[in-house]
Formats: structure tokens, sequence, C-alpha cells
């Protein structure tokens, strides 16, 4: 029972560095956070690659819903963010009729009232005599109330966007699911290194 509630003092000391985002903690800047690239495939018939993505938003990102559950090990939470902006280059090639089209250029997506659900299983690992929580399995939802897609260079592409944007929602949800899932577990994991449950003794 112990070990229980220190695992739980544990996971709120995680929360409480995420909200201050404090720099001992390895936690990136989160006003534009930036990132390599975000792969995107087969987007309607086209293959899309980004590269230098600049996250705009995630500061104004609120938490809604946060479960622990110690016995089963896991950790749900919840955000929301009114507006999140991706800014980014990009790469294109695909097929219109028989013509085979490649572009590049500059884009922004902008995601509007978004709900991203992160969760996380984990264990408890021995590291230099000291337990130390980490993240063995996780997941994450995402949904929107629109995307939009503004892309320099190919205006066929923004009309064709323009008026599937479900597709968007569909194609380029998973991708930046993946992106956001990748993110926040390296941060989430970066944290729980520097926190051992003998730290809330």
């Amino acid at each position: 029972m112990i070990k229980l509630v220190l695992i739980v003092a544990v996971l709120d000391s995680v929360y409480s560095e995420l909200q201050l985002r404090d720099r001992k903690y390895n936690i990136p800047p989160l006003n534009p956070l930036e990132i390599p690239s975000v792969p995107f495939l087969d987007i309607g018939g086209f293959d899309f690659n980004t590269t230098a993505v600049s996250v705009h938003g995630i500061a104004d990102a609120v938490v809604t819903d946060l479960e622990f559950n110690a016995l089963g090990r896991k950790v749900s939470v919840t955000l929301t963010c009114p507006n999140l902006t991706l800014d980014f280059d990009y790469d294109v090639k695909g097929n219109i009729g028989n013509q085979l089209i490649g572009k590049q250029g500059h884009g922004t997506i902008e995601i509007y009232n978004g709900t991203y659900t992160y969760g996380f299983h984990f264990e408890v690992n021995p590291v230099n005599s000291k337990l130390y929580l980490k993240i063995k399995k996780d997941s994450i939802l995402f949904d929107a109330e629109k995307i939009a897609v503004d892309l320099s260079n190919v205006e066929f592409i923004n009309r064709f966007l323009s008026r599937h944007w479900m597709l968007i929602q569909q194609e380029f949800g998973l991708s930046i699911e993946e992106g956001f899932r990748n993110i926040i577990r390296t941060i989430v994991g970066n944290i729980m290194k520097k926190i051992s449950v003998e730290n809330n003794l």
C-alpha cells in the first residue's frame, strides 16, 4: 500500500513538473515546439512529407481530465487546445490523371479545438538502488473540430483538401497522433528518469 501511494506521488510530481515546465527536467521549449520532420503518406493519393516543423500553440493547451490507475499501472491525460499551427517545409508527389506531380514549398496546418488523450502503462524499475517509473506502452487519441491546410505552389491540392477536409482529419490526424505521441513520451519519460519513488518519501 505504501508503494502504491508513492507511485501516485511520483505521477503527481510528473504532472506538476509538466505544468511548471522546469528546465532541469529536459522539457523542450513549447512555443514554438521544433520537430525535425513529420511524414504523411498517401494523403488522397499523394505522398506528402514535411521538414523543419514548428508547432505553435501548445503552451495554450489545458488539461481537462487526468486519471491515475495505480493498481493497473495506467495513466490517462486529456488536453484541449483552441488552436495549433504547424509551419513546415514540404515535399509532395502524386498523380493527377496521367500526370506525375512533384512540388516543394512552405505550408501550414491549422488544428481548431483539438482534443488529445494520451495514455500509458508504466513499470517500476530499480536504477542505482532507487526505484523509477518507466513508460511501458502508450497511445494517443486525437480529434478536432476542423483542420485546415495551406500549401504554397499547389493551389489544386489546396482546393482538393478544402473540399475534403474530413480526409485531412483521417489521414493527417494519424500522423499528427504519432508525432505528438513521440513528443509526449519523450517529455514524460525524461521527467520520470529524474523523479524517484524515494524522492517522494
